[in-house]
């Protein structure tokens, strides 16, 4: 039994207990509007969201560049204050032989902080000589030394040489002096004899 209370109101067919057409089709599109409303409200939340999740991406890619930029920065740090290589000299010994004879190369060598140092096999040494002819160079030792051998007669061979740091700088050392003198045969000495007279 109908609601005495409770009355449909209908534009086009007016009081009615019981709910018309009309009003079912009013109701409906009341639904559809709150529901489109819902979806809208949603939708805009979506948008704000991905809005702050972009600026947050953002945020995070600008703190990762920050952070590759100070981790150079202190990379350059370091690598200024880590003592490199300046300058040396080679020093021979002896520093006179005769042909077939060696002298011992060794490189007497300062870094940045005016410190010696000594150097291993990440650097790469190259030896040079003012007669390369008279002078022979042996294999190079991790710490740059190497073993020179007197080939022919020299009044004066300058022995130089080059070292190339890890990062590709090269620095000239300063040379140094072999005499290289030619071997004198052993006098003979009259072992024995015999006198024959006439």
């Amino acid at each position: 039994m109908p609601d005495p209370f409770f009355k449909f109101i209908c534009t086009e067919c007016g009081h009615r207990d019981t709910p018309c057409r009309h009003w079912r089709e009013m109701e409906e599109e009341k639904r559809w509007k709150f529901v489109e409303a819902a979806l809208c409200e949603l939708n805009t939340k979506e948008k704000h969201e991905l809005r702050d999740l972009e600026g947050l991406s953002r945020k995070i890619h600008q703190v990762e560049d920050e952070q590759n930029t100070l981790s150079t920065k202190l990379d350059q740090i370091l690598d200024r204050l880590t003592p490199k290589l300046q300058k040396g000299s080679v020093n021979l010994m002896p520093k006179t032989i005769a042909v077939g004879g060696t002298s011992l190369a060794t490189l007497a060598l300062v870094d940045t902080t005016g410190a010696p140092m000594v150097i291993d096999a990440t650097y790469t040494v190259q030896y040079s000589a003012s007669n390369p002819a008279s002078v022979s160079v042996g294999t190079v030792n991790p710490d740059g030394s190497a073993v020179i051998t007197g080939v022919a007669a020299d009044p004066g061979n300058t022995i130089g040489a080059t070292v190339t740091r890890p990062d590709g700088v090269v620095i000239i050392l300063t040379s140094d002096t072999l005499v290289i003198t030619t071997v004198t045969p052993p006098a003979q000495v009259l072992a024995g004899g015999a006198v024959v007279l006439t």
